[in-house]
């Protein structure tokens, strides 16, 4: 993992993006804790689908069980996407 202080990163930010979207490792130093920086896959559902209780119930059975295995779905494949960075720093190239 790089580790940076918060100025260094504030002065190369854009660099260090592309690295952590690339796949590498990036932690920034704050105070004695370290923040990592990695991309993470957001999912738009739309919330009167999903959040709003009055409308979903309003939804069908059928449509509340698509909506429900959409969401099923979407989180899943996020916990995979999500393992799969976690599951260990890339050799870097020489």
């Amino acid at each position: 993992m790089t580790t940076v202080t918060i100025t260094e990163a504030k002065k190369h930010l854009g660099a260090y993006l592309k690295e952590a979207v690339a796949g590498d490792n990036i932690g920034i130093i704050c105070g004695s804790r370290i923040v990592a920086l990695r991309p993470v896959t957001v999912t738009s559902v739309d919330f009167e689908e999903a959040g709003d209780p009055e409308v979903v119930a309003k939804l069908s059975a059928e449509q509340r069980d698509h909506l429900y295995a959409q969401l099923k779905k979407e989180r899943k494949a996020a916990k995979r996407r999500r393992k799969e960075l976690l599951s260990g720093p890339k050799p870097r190239p020489a």
